[in-house]
């Protein structure tokens, strides 16, 4: 979800190439319902959508990762080393004091999609920030 919303908000030409892997996800697998539901509502289609593992490569030519949660960033340090400079949680990027992961809402109710859909969508605007504040993103 994080993925699309965050296209959503940059819209074309933002000079970024946006991707999304997991540490702990299959290659090939469709969004959930759920998922799929919950971004509807903001007119944000996921259908196109397939999972993806994350590999060396992504890792090589990401300048930011992204992830939700401690567990993720642990994973995704542990595997990759080199990944850790690189490596925020999403709430980090928030000037408020919180929270810094992000609930996964794998198999819950559509409520649980919808609450991390937005905790998620308001978190965007940080982010931007920082892109922008490290060059990172065209104005």
């Amino acid at each position: 979800m994080a993925e699309y919303l965050f296209r959503a908000v940059i819209g074309e030409g933002s000079g970024l190439v946006v991707g999304s892997a997991g540490v702990f996800a299959a290659d090939g697998m469709l969004a959930s319902e759920n998922a799929l539901r919950c971004l509807k509502e903001k007119d944000i289609d996921l259908r196109p959508h397939r999972s993806a593992y994350l590999t060396p490569e992504l890792v090589d030519a990401a300048k930011l990762i992204v992830v939700m949660t401690a567990q993720h960033e642990a994973a995704i340090v542990g595997a990759f080393p080199e990944a850790g400079p690189k490596t925020r949680r999403l709430m980090s990027f928030s000037t408020e004091a919180g929270a810094l992961d992000v609930a996964d809402p794998v198999g819950g109710p559509l409520d649980l999609y919808r609450a991390t859909r937005d905790q998620i969508d308001g978190a965007l605007a940080d982010v931007i920030l920082y892109l922008r504040d490290q060059n990172l993103l065209n104005p």
